[in-house]
């Protein structure tokens, strides 16, 4: 079985994400993950994005760029509670699912989960997306050929 990343977040903050409105994610740690995630809540796959690049930010500069993540100041105050940085975690290359897919992953995971790559590309084939187009990016977008096989995941 291949396993993909997916990163569980709030779902106000995928429709961000999946419309290009959020190109940062703020987390409190850094993450060493780059490449295609998936975006997850509440037991539904929603889309995927890659995971660029990360970096350390103070706070106050962080507020500035609020067109870039999308929350406001107090937020970050509240979130960053005492620690004067965050981490931003740069996404690029969004893609949206037509409709979200209930998806398995191990249950109480908070921030990661690992989920069947098998089960995405079986769920999406079975699925109403609305081309062959679509299904073939989102089989280069995850990095998987004809035959299912992983390729650098």
């Amino acid at each position: 079985m291949t396993l993909i990343r997916a990163l569980i977040i709030r779902e106000e903050y995928i429709n961000m994400i999946l419309s290009g409105k959020k190109i940062w994610e703020i987390r409190k740690f850094n993450t060493n993950i780059r490449g295609p995630i998936a975006l997850i809540s509440r037991g539904y796959l929603y889309g995927f994005v890659h995971l660029k690049n990360t970096f350390k930010i103070d706070k106050e500069t962080l507020k500035r760029y609020r067109d870039k993540h999308g929350v406001p100041p107090e937020f970050i105050d509240k979130y960053a509670g005492d620690r004067e940085e965050l981490y931003v975690w740069v996404l690029e290359k969004p893609l949206r699912l037509d409709k979200p897919l209930k998806i398995s992953y191990a249950k109480g995971v908070q921030v990661w989960a690992h989920i069947s790559l098998e089960e995405i590309l079986e769920k999406i084939e079975n699925s109403d997306l609305k081309s062959s187009v679509e299904k073939m990016y989102l089989r280069v977008l995850l990095n998987v050929g004809k035959e299912g096989g992983k390729r650098g995941i």
